[in-house]
């Protein structure tokens, strides 16, 4: 139980990281003083709150000045939320650090939040890390839990299972819900309590736990397909699929919003696609459509679509099915098995072929494949590389509604000599985002790492990659740990894999 005199009584989680704010005793006790009473002539008597708020401002300032650490937290608390007074980031940031001072375990949690962000301070992550295991050392189950996903990430840390584990489970015994959903992920993965299992987890190489827990990321099926896109989506699509969607009951609103975002280039929304196309719902059913729909989910750095198609192509006569239908000029299933051969998953065909098949459902201006022809001679797959001649290929692509073949566009402008990045092009990497496009939101982050057309930010760099990451983008992954490498302090303690 910690000593401290202000009690800590919500927490606000945000991809995975948690932020305590706390209310002084005397506001719980004006809060718990009015709770469930009839109105009453004494409670309609108009006080004169804004000198009490003076006083107490006052008063809790004073009691900063005096060395208390539960106020010095307070008042960093209330410059941070502008609650009493002006938000001021760098002051909170002051009171965090005297609070720290004197060993005060939230203070060194919140500081680590702070720090880990870039809010009135500089991004260090690995001063994050520092902070957040002096607050677990108090018993701090929050603290256990971060760092916990911390040594699942490779990125501050090296990749530990056994240590991982361990602080999850020390938070999940203090009854941090978080961490119980976070423990059904390990024991999902091969990684339940015991030696036997705990020393193998030493020497797995396995994916980080990047958990959202906004979404129930323990289901499997439709539900958690549907919820992905909840999680990434814009506001509109998530009003209008629910709370709780479930799949055949989407409305023809929610349908064309998902749409747009495949548009976009959300893979969750590509995905969601191709199994309406595979189930028959909003239309016949079709599992050669559903092949087309998860390679371009692939396509976008999806952490799921190549399961589903693995799945798919399994299905007896698959291949007879795709093979017929290619042959008989059908784009949709000369894009998808140009695609499966791209990927090595179908070896029936060379790569020539495979880009005749890709050509021919290009010419006939199936948008996916104009694209992936882009594509194509973007990387030299099949074709020597030919900067120039993918973007023609994506001005034809953007020019048929494809907003994914648009961000491609400015986003290969970022990489060139010397680049500018307009005002206009921020806006759309932004909107973009916001309707799913990881490749949009990677090209953001990108800006704030480089300060290209908006001030250098690494925090908000490091925060566009790590969700970028968590929706499964190596890319963003890869980006994320170039950042973290080049500030890397030396030690044993911060190499990693």
């Amino acid at each position: 139980m910690r000593k401290n005199s202000y009690c800590p009584v919500a927490i606000a989680v945000t991809a995975g990281i948690v932020l305590w704010m706390g209310l002084s005793p005397s506001a719980i006790a004006q809060r718990k003083s009015s709770a469930g009473k009839e109105t009453t002539p004494g409670m309609m008597i108009k006080e004169s709150s804004l000198d009490y708020r003076l006083w107490e401002s006052f008063q809790l300032i004073r009691r900063a000045n005096d060395g208390e650490p539960a106020a010095q937290h307070e008042l960093a608390l209330r410059y941070l939320q502008g609650r009493g007074f002006p938000a001021d980031t760098l002051k909170a940031v002051y009171w965090l650090g005297k609070a720290t001072d004197k060993e005060f375990d939230l203070a060194f949690f919140n500081l680590g939040i702070l720090t880990l962000n870039g809010w009135g301070l500089e991004w260090n992550p690995f001063q994050a890390f520092d902070l957040f295991e002096r607050a677990a050392r108090r018993g701090m189950p929050e603290a256990h839990f971060i760092m916990g996903l911390m040594y699942t990430e490779d990125l501050v840390v090296g990749q530990d299972w056994k240590k991982a584990y361990e602080h999850v489970r020390k938070a999940a015994d203090e009854g941090f819900e978080p961490a119980k959903k976070a423990l059904a992920e390990f024991r999902k993965r091969g990684i339940p309590e015991g030696p036997d299992a705990r020393r193998q987890a030493d020497t797995t190489k396995q994916k980080p736990l990047f958990i959202d827990f906004d979404v129930d990321t323990t289901s499997t099926g439709d539900k958690a397909l549907i919820n992905d896109l909840l999680k990434e989506g814009s506001a509109e699509l998530r009003k209008a699929l629910g709370a709780e969607p479930r799949i055949a009951q989407t409305d023809s609103n929610a349908y064309a919003l998902i749409g747009r975002a495949a548009r976009a280039g959300s893979p969750e929304a590509e995905i969601l696609l191709g199994r309406f196309r595979e189930y028959g719902i909003q239309g016949r059913r079709d599992r050669i459509a559903a092949t087309a729909h998860y390679l371009v989910a692939v396509r976008n750095e999806s952490a799921r679509a190549l399961g589903l198609i693995h799945e798919i192509v399994g299905q007896e006569g698959f291949g007879e099915e795709l093979e017929r239908r290619a042959k008989s000029s059908d784009a949709v299933a000369q894009f998808a098995w140009a695609g499966l051969v791209a990927g090595g998953i179908d070896r029936r065909l060379s790569g020539e072929q495979a880009l005749k098949l890709l050509q021919s459902a290009a010419d006939q201006r199936y948008a996916e494949a104009v694209i992936e022809l882009g594509m194509c001679y973007q990387s030299g797959r099949w074709v020597e590389r030919n900067q120039a001649r993918a973007r023609e290929l994506w001005r034809v692509a953007a020019s048929m509604g494809k907003t994914e073949a648009f961000i491609r566009l400015k986003a290969v402008e970022l990489f060139t000599d010397n680049p500018t990045v307009d005002p206009a092009t921020i806006r759309m990497f932004r909107e973009q985002a916001e309707e799913g496009s990881i490749l949009a939101q990677v090209a953001l982050g990108y800006c704030y790492e480089r300060g290209l057309g908006v001030p250098k930010n690494p925090g908000d760099a490091s925060r566009l990659y790590r969700n970028a990451a968590q929706r499964g983008s190596d890319s963003a992954y890869d980006a994320l740990k170039r950042m973290h490498d080049e500030i890397r302090p030396a030690g044993e303690k911060w190499k990693v894999g």
